[in-house]
């Protein structure tokens, strides 16, 4: 990558790297470790064609998330859409979607944040002070088609 000055390195942490679960205290310590590298490999390639990103993933509907939505929906006695529903009221309040990501919404963001077209931003968080230290926020827009596609605009 420095040969060619070109490159992107994405790390997939996740959101508990800055507010860890009290139940998945092992978990929020690795994955904040993970941003901490991330930062300081960001910060050895500054100024470079090289890009360094964590991407801080909330609860995601992947297989093992949805085996847990079903089985303790079914020990409960109430529906899936339920449980999710109590999932974020009681266990993740924090949320800010109220509902688990798709791994294509997650996709999505590594996509952009590999492509040529987000080279010149960095995506990161101090994870101590909790402000941005980017320019840059990413969004997302609907094409007509139904795609969504990520677009960057600057923070407020």
């Amino acid at each position: 990558m420095q040969r060619k000055n070109w490159g992107r390195v994405i790390f997939i942490s996740s959101e508990s790297a800055q507010q860890i679960p009290s139940e998945m205290i092992h978990y929020g310590m690795t994955k904040t470790a993970q941003v901490s590298i991330a930062r300081g490999v960001a910060q050895t390639v500054a100024g470079t064609g090289i890009t360094v990103n964590s991407v801080l993933v909330g609860p995601t509907a992947s297989e093992g998330a949805s085996t847990f939505v079903k089985d303790f929906a079914r020990q409960q006695g109430i529906t899936e859409a339920e449980f999710e529903k109590q999932f974020f009221v009681n266990a993740r309040p924090s949320s800010l979607l109220k509902r688990f990501e798709t791994p294509e919404e997650v996709g999505g963001v590594v996509a952009f944040i590999a492509s040529s077209q987000a080279g010149r931003h960095q995506w990161s968080r101090d994870p101590c002070r909790r402000r941005r230290f980017d320019e840059y926020s990413l969004t997302f827009a609907t094409t007509p088609a139904g795609n969504r596609v990520a677009r960057s605009a600057p923070s407020a």
